[in-house]
């Protein structure tokens, strides 16, 4: 006989919450798909030359083993979802990278406000290093979705708020920008000498020895 699940104590339900939330946003795939996006939906602020740079990372990330498994997880659930309503149709559901990114897009801004405003900080300052400002350690151990959500799940009032939670909420809108920001710029980084690269492969595979030989 199969052993049962075991129920999980509120505090190990977080802790496993957390540890999917910083494993998603941590994820360098998705980070990639954000900044690369970020670069590509808002070219004005960025520039043509990091536009360039954003456009393989992204074609990259979107075509990647992992994104594969997302398309076939949202492929299953539009099959299962037509079937649920009794639709049997002769076409297929198809996947588009509009599906997939606005899947991971959901689930990075999900888990964001999940981790404490100090374990969101550190994810940040390992993808934008030193941002010119530390999160006062009176705010690092709160937690965005305490502040945002009340228990049973509606929207805080900004004026139940506390000045500490005010100021905490702060950073938290802050840093969750940053995040996106540094994973454009990062991503664009990639391939930000493309345009000049590009002429040199040529030349420089005429003269590559093969494989084995020296």
């Amino acid at each position: 006989m199969a052993e049962k699940e075991k129920t999980l104590t509120p505090e190990e339900a977080m802790k496993k919450r957390k540890e999917h939330a910083r494993k998603t946003l941590e994820n360098k795939v998705f980070q990639e798909i954000v900044g690369s996006s970020e670069v590509m939906s808002n070219q004005s602020f960025y520039g043509h030359n990091m536009v360039q740079g954003a456009k393989p990372a992204y074609d990259d990330a979107i075509n990647s083993e992992e994104i594969l498994k997302i398309r076939k997880k949202l492929y299953s659930e539009k099959v299962k979802e037509a079937e649920e309503k009794g639709i049997h149709t002769y076409a297929r559901p198809s996947i588009n990278d509009y599906d997939v990114e606005i899947d991971v897009r959901t689930q990075i801004e999900e888990n964001k406000p999940v981790l404490s405003i100090g374990e969101l900080e550190d994810i940040v300052k390992n993808i934008a290093g030193d941002f010119g400002v530390k999160v006062p350690d009176v705010l690092r151990d709160y937690v965005p979705l305490d502040i945002l959500i009340t228990k049973d799940g509606k929207k805080r009032d900004e004026k139940e708020l506390s000045e500490t939670e005010k100021e905490a909420r702060v950073f938290y809108s802050q840093l969750s920008q940053i995040y996106n920001r540094a994973n454009a710029y990062k991503a664009s980084e990639k391939s930000r000498y493309a345009d000049l690269v590009e002429p040199l492969v040529q030349i420089a595979e005429k003269y590559k020895k093969p494989e084995g030989k020296e």
